[in-house]
């Protein structure tokens, strides 16, 4: 189209960083240059032994809590089902 100035978003009165958090959250950062460098080796992180008792001793109790969740969901799943073939009309 020819004479139609192309559309483009309106800047905030102050540029960034100065802006105020909501110009940001709506306009988006303005001028934010980000420099991407290439991955690093990652080092082999251990846990220490202590560390790695609790985690192990947590992890066994939430996997136990959710296994106690699935099952009191799957028996209400079935008292709703058994309610619902009970209360349907002529059965």
């Amino acid at each position: 189209m020819v004479g139609v100035a192309p559309q483009t978003r309106p800047t905030p009165a102050s540029q960034y960083p100065c802006a105020s958090f909501v110009e940001n959250l709506k306009y988006g950062p303005q001028n934010l240059l980000v420099e991407f460098s290439p991955p690093q080796q990652m080092e082999d992180h251990t846990m220490p032994p202590h560390i790695e008792i609790v985690f192990r001793a947590l992890f066994e109790e939430l996997r136990s809590m959710k296994q106690q969740q699935w099952t009191i969901t799957n028996y209400e799943a079935l008292i709703l089902g058994a309610i619902y073939v009970v209360k349907l009309p002529g059965v």
